[in-house]
Formats: structure tokens, sequence, C-alpha cells
């Protein structure tokens, strides 16, 4: 029998975002796992109720996994939950022998629908990556390969947006034949990455472009491949999946992991727009447009303030909590009242008054310098001073 495997929150778990709603969950989330074929696991969840009522919590792995959701054990768990309290899910998954080596999508469902049906269900996409089992032994003739720059779940390759990486794949033909080798990636978007085999010498001595590494027996070579992401792919960890084919040996399997990384960036501007900018009586009116250009979802709340101690408005903005996925912009509404009629201007132009905008992000993350607008409540009319006049003559 295999060992068990348990992914802990000190291990292989990471920690979602924290829910602006009554539910707060730690799952293994967006990192991906790799386990061995015919090996068992357990994926364990904490989930909070940090709501106002104690509920009870339907956590299951949805039925559109698939695979997964016939490798799991158990795959619907129910809990109930006083308020502030916490407790843990656990899910045992057996991956059968004969799986075949990939990467598994899997739905984590946690729903509350009679205690807190406007904030559930929360769902967590996750992957699993399948290797092929362990041999017992390696034959000694058998090829190997090895990546460099080497890498692990614990230290992957930092990879920036739009920035080339070369990778390269280190082969060794350890039989007594000239083999040919190809390289396969999956498990990353066909447009991610090149693969480049070393130039081959084709008729009359010309050197030609070749779509595999030939070596002769006992001699190493070397396949690059360039991995270059979009400018647009969220930050986040990433997995690819290498498998070397042999010519002489197409049932060798031979495969390795890289693990990759695209590190955060922050990037938010917020813009107003003046619909009713000039007011007397009635609320000022801005639309504002939140736009996240970075590669991460914000979580973030505003608020209008003026410079002054006493505010001659006050401000309101819906909605008041904003979640930006990336590459989006959200719209909200701002409206701003007199806070005293009585303060508005006799004389001259009026109250020209300046607010700026500042944004508070759930999961601290880096915010934009707070953005600035002005309104202008004019001054009363002149007739209002007239009346003053006569009343008091």
């Amino acid at each position: 029998m295999s060992d068990l495997v348990t992914f802990s929150a000190n291990q292989a778990i990471a920690e979602a975002p924290p829910s602006m709603g009554p539910l707060a969950v730690l799952l293994s989330l967006s990192d991906y796992y790799a386990v061995e074929a015919g090996e068992t696991f357990e994926l364990s969840l904490t989930i909070h109720n940090q709501g106002l009522r104690g509920a009870v919590i339907d956590v299951y792995i949805d039925e559109t996994s698939q695979a997964f959701f016939q490798w799991c054990n158990n795959p619907c768990e129910r809990l109930a939950l006083e308020v502030g309290q916490s407790d843990e899910v656990r899910f045992r998954v057996t991956v059968p022998v004969q799986t075949l080596p990939g990467t598994y999508d899997y739905l984590i469902v946690v729903d509350a629908p009679d205690h807190y049906p406007e904030d559930t269900p929360l769902r967590y996409p996750a992957k699993l990556q399948v290797l092929p089992p362990v041999k017992a032994a390696i034959n000694l003739n058998d090829a190997t390969f090895a990546t460099r720059p080497e890498t692990s779940s614990e230290q992957p390759i930092i990879l920036q947006p739009n920035t080339p990486m070369d990778v390269q794949v280190i082969v060794h033909n350890r039989s007594d034949r000239v083999d040919q080798f190809r390289l396969e990636i999956t498990d990353l978007p066909r447009n991610w990455y090149q693969i480049v085999y070393p130039e081959g010498l084709g008729e009359l001595g010309l050197i030609v472009e070749s779509d595999y590494l030939a070596l002769n027996p006992g001699v190493k070579g070397t396949i690059r491949f360039l991995i270059t992401c979009p400018i647009n792919t969220l930050a986040g960890r990433y997995m690819a999946t290498l498998r070397l084919h042999s010519a002489n040996e197409p049932n060798l399997v031979l495969m390795d992991a890289l693990y990759l990384q695209v590190p955060p960036i922050y990037n938010l501007a917020v813009n107003t727009e003046a619909i009713i900018r000039k007011v007397k009586r009635q609320p000022a009116l801005f639309h504002l447009h939140i736009t996240n250009s970075g590669n991460t979802a914000r979580e973030i709340t505003l608020q209008a303030q003026e410079d002054q101690e006493d505010p001659l408005f006050a401000y309101q903005i819906e909605p008041l909590q904003l979640r930006i996925p990336s590459m989006t912009t959200a719209q909200a509404t701002l409206t701003a009242n007199p806070a005293d009629l009585k303060k508005r201007a006799w004389m001259g132009r009026g109250h020209a008054v300046n607010f700026r905008l500042v944004a508070d992000d759930r999961h601290s993350l880096p915010l934009p310098e707070a953005t600035t607008a002005e309104l202008l409540w004019e001054r009363r009319p002149w007739w209002h001073l007239a009346l003053v006049i006569l009343a008091t003559a």
C-alpha cells in the first residue's frame, strides 16, 4: 500500500484571498501539486465562520471534476459552525496506478444555502499533476535527461511576463545505438513556448533546421525551449510536464515537471467623471472608473475625504466594496450632499470644494496615490441677500 501524503497548512496549503463574505476558507487553491499514479493523499480545508449567525456548511468536490471526483473516497462533507468557530474538512484521494500522466482539474465548492444564500456557493478551482509511477529499477541502457535550471515546487523559475526564459534539456543517450529524441511539453498554452533542436546537416552539407535531437551512443546533447508568457498572464504558480520520446524505445517513459511562478504586478488607477459638478441644494454626482491593469484580482473599498476638519459635504460611494479581476474596469457612483445648507456662500463664486478618493486594499496590496477631484457649491442667489437685508431693516 502506498504511503499517505497529507497537504497541510504548513506544506502545500495555499490561503485563498480572504472573502468579503461570512466564510473564510484555507485550502489548496492556486498552486499545482504533483503526485505519482498509485499514490493516496489527503486534501484538507479549514473553514472559519466570520459571519453573524451559525451555519450548516456543505463542502464537496464538484461532479464536473470527473476523474478527481471518482478518486475521492467521500467527495461530500458537511459541518456546522457557530459564529467565530473554525473546523477542518479532509478529502482522501487515491489516484489509480493506471492513471495517465497529466494535469487534472477539479473544483471545490463551499456552500451554506440555508444560512448564507446570498454569499455562497464559493468555488475554488485547482489542479493536480499526476506523474508516472516510479520504476523499481532503471535499465542501464535507458536514456536520461535533466533540465537546467532545476526547479521544484518550493523553488520555481520566476517568469516575468513578456520576457523569454531559456530552459535547457540535457539528454544522455546511454544505449549502444544511435537514437533520435523529441521533446513534448504539456500543461502550458502552446503560444507560451518554442522548442529549438540543434541544427543538422542536409544534402550537400547545408545546415538545416531539425525537429529532433540525434545522439550517438554514450553522447549527451541539449534541446532548448524558450518560455514567454503573455503580458496579461495572471500571477500564480504554473507547471509544465516534459516528456522525452525515444525513436528506438517508443514505450520508454521519460518525464519531468518544470515549476514556474509568475510574480504579481500591481497597477490600479482610479478616475473620476463629473456628471453633476456644480450644485446648489441638490447632490453632486460623479462616476468612478477603477481600472486594474495588474495581473492579480483586487478587493478594495473607496472613501472620499476633504482636507478640512469640518467637511462641507457628506460623501457616499456605491458600491462601497469592489472586487476587480485582472485587466478589467469596475464602476462606482459617488454622491456628495451639502452637510449644512447654512454654510452656503453669500458672495463671490461660491465654494470650490476639493476632495480626494482614498482606496483601501483588503489584502494590504500596493495602492496608487489618492485621486483628487473638485465640485462647485454655487453661492446663494442675490434675492436671498435682499430678503436678509429687508428682514433686518
